[in-house]
């Protein structure tokens, strides 16, 4: 679980903000009644969030999306935060949850609890959904295979460069990954720069 949540953090940290912004609506259903007041989305730890209420057990952001692939953490508490500390105080303020979504239009219908939420969206959130799960199998050949043309790879694949830089792991299977993108996205900046690190 420490891993998945590490890397969960750094795949945030390692997008790279764009000039373009369009705006996009995030709806929330929560199928129970509950006893959470506030949703919040998180675009990175050192971001504060963006809040909103929670009332007949719905909740909506119309917010910006950076570049064409924006990853945030969207959380549900039953208190109300407004701080920049808010991803350290997490449990203080008993957040039940969190998920991973990439900023589109979508609907997020929630049962019990937020990772297994049900998100009707674009393409850009079945790729998320296949990277959570991919953190767990760890059959990353699969996924990036699979992925070869999509910018989440390279999300995914700088975060497993920087975690194998923390635990002292070898990059060999990073190459092995970066080895099976298609040209279009060798030739990015995001995937030129991993392909530098790489090589040193």
């Amino acid at each position: 679980m420490k891993f998945f949540k590490l890397v969960l953090i750094l795949i945030l940290a390692a997008q790279v903000g764009k000039s373009q912004t369009l705006s996009c609506r995030i709806k929330g259903i929560l199928l129970h009644d509950n006893q959470y007041k506030y949703a919040y989305l998180q675009a990175s730890k050192k971001a504060a969030p963006l809040m909103t209420t929670i009332a007949n057990n719905a909740f909506e952001f119309t917010t910006q999306k950076n570049g064409d692939f924006d990853l945030r953490t969207l959380y549900l508490a039953i208190d109300s935060i407004d701080r920049k500390e808010f991803v350290a105080e997490q449990k203080t303020f008993r957040v039940r949850s969190s998920r991973l979504i990439a900023m589109e239009n979508l609907t997020i219908e929630i049962d019990n609890d937020l990772p297994h939420a049900v998100v009707i969206g674009g393409a850009d959130n079945i790729e998320v959904d296949e990277m959570a799960q991919v953190l767990v199998s760890k059959e990353y050949l699969t996924f990036f295979k699979k992925h070869s043309n999509s910018r989440i790879s390279l999300l995914l694949l700088q975060s497993l460069i920087t975690y194998n830089k923390i635990v002292s792991n070898s990059d060999n299977e990073c190459l092995q990954y970066y080895g099976l993108l298609t040209e279009r996205l060798k030739n990015t900046p995001e995937a030129q720069k991993i392909h530098l690190e790489l090589s040193n």
